[in-house]
């Protein structure tokens, strides 16, 4: 009879060791298929990671793209406004000028009438336009040329002195007569078409003809 026990007792201890080794194999299956499954839902959200980047990677580098080009663009157009202007006249225009004024309109008042007062330095620059417009018209190939043409402007002579001012005030007419001539549009004290002047003594009268023309009134 004990014998018979024993051998129940083993039995079923081997029983219940098979039993548990199979619920071990079946518990490390499970982890397994558990462990790939994970495995799968990483790879996946690697991949969606590694898409999500390549996207704001490809907006990034058009974005980077279009910034460039609007630069290269506005570089473009600051290259092209920052093109120096062609200068049309010589610094010994600039000194023969003011020579000229130094002789014709030096010590010329404040000009009043019932509208306007012109002062000093406007009645100034409006001599040097006067050059200004003949050369333009053709009356000489330079500016010098203009100035001492025979029996034109006997106010001018190599022998006056270069006053600072009057030097100060040639190049500042140059200057506008140059942007002019490279297509700005610039303040001007006398009209293109105002090309003689003759003085009484005190000032100077500018017209548009040499004989019976218009005398610029300067009301604009």
């Amino acid at each position: 009879m004990k014998y018979y026990f024993d051998r129940y007792i083993d039995t079923a201890l081997y029983l219940m060791t098979v039993l548990c080794l199979i619920g071990l194999m079946i518990t490390t299956i499970q982890l397994k298929n558990e462990v790939c499954e994970m495995q799968e839902q990483l790879i996946e959200m690697a991949e969606g990671m590694k898409h999500q980047v390549d996207t704001e990677k490809a907006i990034s580098q058009a974005v980077e793209g279009a910034t460039s080009a609007a630069t290269r663009e506005v570089d473009k157009e600051d290259a092209v406004e920052e093109v120096p202007l062609k200068t049309l006249y010589t610094d010994a225009d600039a000194v023969a000028l003011a020579r000229l004024v130094w002789g014709e309109a030096r010590g010329v008042p404040v000009y009043e009438t019932g509208k306007v007062s012109v002062s000093t330095r406007d009645q100034q620059a409006a001599v040097m336009w006067t050059v200004l417009n003949r050369f333009d018209a053709g009356y000489s190939d330079s500016i010098i040329g203009v100035i001492t043409a025979k029996g034109q402007f006997c106010g001018y002579s190599t022998r006056h002195p270069v006053e600072e001012e009057l030097l100060g005030l040639a190049y500042d007419v140059l200057d506008r007569w140059n942007s002019e001539k490279n297509g700005k549009t610039v303040e001007r004290e006398l009209p293109s078409e105002y090309l003689w002047f003759r003085g009484d003594g005190m000032y100077n009268y500018f017209r548009d003809a040499y004989q019976n023309g218009r005398v610029y009134t300067w009301e604009g």
